[in-house]
């Protein structure tokens, strides 16, 4: 089965730090970073402050 954004909704990811060839791939693919209040937020429980990142759906 091939499932789309469209049914499930924004898509996020989290990325080591120090991985800037990840965060500039996911950064080319059309994703944002989290605002600092988001990535407090998400990395609460977390064993590293990652860097978290989403797209949206996008409109059609």
């Amino acid at each position: 089965m091939l499932w789309t954004r469209a049914e499930f909704g924004d898509v996020f990811v989290r990325v080591f730090p120090d991985n800037a060839a990840a965060i500039a791939c996911y950064l080319g693919a059309g994703f944002s970073i989290v605002s600092t209040t988001e990535q407090q937020q998400f990395n609460a429980d977390q064993p590293v402050d990652y860097v978290w990142m989403w797209a949206p759906v996008p409109n059609n």
